[in-house]
């Protein structure tokens, strides 16, 4: 293995949470569990959203005794959104959609044949940092047919009872949309390229739909085609659609509608803030000789953060310091660059995307330069290209899980914001250029070209 290999290995750990080792050993009892499966299961965030619901109340009945959390056992929840709330609690900023991907596919390979026919093939599905998948909501069994349209009803009130209370619009924050799919088995999706698409007999098949499906994608987004929160109990909802001849071939076994959130790029960089002061706060905990003290400081910060309010750039910012002021060292982020530098370096603070002034210094956790790129100009351009890479080395990212923000930066950042450049001394301690009056800085540099936006999207998983 190459250095750059055994780099990688060694930055990539488990995601970080709030546990130590004798309340994993507790949980697992709780579970009747033993140590092995306990530290499995709490290892691995996905193993939430495969927990019964009564298990989900004794693990959060737990984290409430043992003073984890302030969130109070929810009393309706159903057990995919408690598995959310715990995932936010117990694994801060892990990626809601990456566990339940997972989890979706570790219940397939668990189950039987009989029932893991009923288990779709979400996780499989393309799709992008920016989509959250929801829960299936409807799911239906197209009858045989050779006939060129396939044509289906929507029971309106079971689907009126699974929407419920909750809003379908893009204009909500965040918006929260219902993707269509097609399948032909539930393991094999269907690329819904149709040449119509008729709901209630009106034409709704747009020039957007097949951007989307020129992307890669394999959903159709129904949520503006149709006044869905208006579905009555015993209104029907026709949907009617003719695949485009270039698919003509296959035919649709089954269609689900499911619920699924868009997070813009700020949502990105709150989760972002929120993932880099809980590895802190974990690597702490993995390294602290007063365990019970950290976990309590730690848990004490992220309660003044609940997961309601984690899309509050202030409070996480104020969370992000406060967790870096008590925890942070080079080691946690490894900021330890094994480079040698001789006397100061000179850290700009011109972003290599926009050439403007960086906010939220962010790099990757393979990066060995000590330099940074803005997080939220970093994701407003994820969202236009896919290309999941560092704007200044240009190594490989699998996506936000491989980036952190630089504590370091960010607090001088904070501390003197009308400063365009830092000093790094030969102890590794960040300086204004006037803390080091009588020293002649070098000359400036042109500043790096801007990266040139593409338009292909190329997704995180292959269609």
């Amino acid at each position: 293995m190459g250095a750059l290999g055994q780099r990688r290995r060694k930055n990539i750990k488990q995601p970080a949470h709030i546990l130590t080792l004798r309340q994993i050993k507790e949980l697992g009892q709780l579970l009747k569990l033993n140590l092995a499966s306990a530290m499995e299961t709490f290892m691995q965030p996905a193993s939430l959203f495969l927990q019964t619901k009564p298990a989900l109340k004794k693990i959060h009945g737990y984290l409430l005794e043992q003073s984890l959390t302030a969130v109070k056992v929810p009393g309706s929840l159903k057990q995919p959104d408690h598995a959310r709330l715990l995932l936010s609690i117990i694994y801060p900023g892990y990626p809601v959609s990456k566990a339940q991907d997972l989890a979706c596919q570790k219940e397939r390979e668990r189950s039987s044949n009989k029932k893991a026919s009923d288990l779709f093939a979400y996780d499989l599905l393309p799709s992008t940092e920016f989509i959250d998948r929801g829960d299936e909501i409807y799911r239906v069994r197209l009858p045989p047919t050779e006939a060129f349209v396939q044509k289906y009803t929507i029971d309106g009130q079971k689907l009126a009872k699974a929407l419920g209370t909750a809003a379908v619009s893009a204009k909500q924050s965040p918006p929260r949309h219902l993707f269509m799919y097609l399948w032909m088995s539930p393991r094999r999706s269907l690329t819904p390229r149709c040449s119509s698409l008729l709901i209630q007999g009106k034409e709704t098949w747009s020039h957007q739909d097949d951007e989307t499906i020129d992307k890669g994608f394999k959903h159709i987004d129904i949520t503006d085609k149709y006044d869905w929160q208006s579905i009555k109990s015993k209104t029907d909802v026709t949907i009617e659609f003719a695949l485009d001849e270039d698919v003509v071939g296959a035919r649709a076994q089954f269609v689900s509608i499911a619920y699924v959130s868009k997070k813009s790029s700020f949502d990105l960089l709150c989760q972002l803030y929120i993932q880099t002061a809980a590895k802190l706060m974990s690597d702490a905990l993995s390294n602290s000789a007063t365990l019970d003290t950290t976990q309590q400081e730690a848990t004490r910060l992220f309660n003044q953060c609940p997961p309601e309010s984690r899309g509050n750039l202030v409070l996480v910012e104020s969370l992000f310091l406060d967790t870096g002021r008590l925890f942070y060292t080079s080691e946690a982020m490894n900021d330890d660059n094994d480079d040698i530098v001789c006397g100061k370096e000179y850290i700009s603070l011109m972003d290599p995307i926009m050439l403007t002034k960086i906010q939220h210094p962010c790099k990757s956790i393979f990066c060995r330069h000590r330099s940074c790129f803005d997080a939220k100009l970093y994701f407003e351009l994820m969202t236009q290209q896919q290309d999941w890479a560092c704007p200044i080395c240009h190594i490989r990212l699998r996506g936000s899980q491989d980036l952190y923000i630089d504590y370091p930066l960010k607090r001088m950042i904070t501390s003197h914001p009308n400063e365009d450049r830092f000093v790094i001394d030969d102890q590794g301690q960040y300086l204004t250029e006037t803390q080091c009056q009588g020293d002649t800085p070098p000359p400036s540099q042109l500043p790096p070209a801007p990266i040139v936006i593409k338009n292909d999207t190329v997704l995180t998983k292959d269609p």
